[in-house]
């Protein structure tokens, strides 16, 4: 008798942890801070890799015939400078082969579609 409670208890205790999941997953309302970044990542021509990625806000958008969502972010951006001349970034000179960093801020657009949020577009402010 003892066991079956135990036993009874236990499937009780996992079903509500099965249920707390399906609803914390469900309340997501947008796509991910690492899908934006890996977007933002991608729009980058030289060697230049996110140090830190942060999403400030998020707007959902409904309207031209369907659902959007607006992330808007703000990364630390570390880069090598390639040039002989140098490179400027936030009011200093970097020479050939320094390391310097600098703050990027901007929204990514994603579209809803049936597969999730895709198409995301990048709107950067510097």
């Amino acid at each position: 008798m003892n066991r079956h409670v135990r036993t009874h208890s236990l499937m009780t205790v996992l079903s509500c942890l099965s249920f707390m999941l399906v609803v914390t997953s469900c309340g997501q309302s947008g796509p991910s801070e690492r899908d934006a970044q890996t977007i933002v990542e991608r729009s980058f021509i030289s060697g230049d890799k996110i140090v830190t990625f942060n999403k400030t806000n998020g707007q959902e958008i409904d309207g031209f015939g369907g659902k959007a969502y607006r992330m808007f972010y703000e990364a630390t951006v570390e880069f090598t400078c390639d040039t002989k001349a140098g490179c400027a970034a936030n009011g200093r000179h970097y020479s050939l082969g320094e390391i310097g960093q600098y703050r990027k801020t901007g929204r990514v657009i994603f579209e809803k579609s049936e597969q999730g949020w895709v198409n995301g577009r990048i709107e950067s402010d510097n």
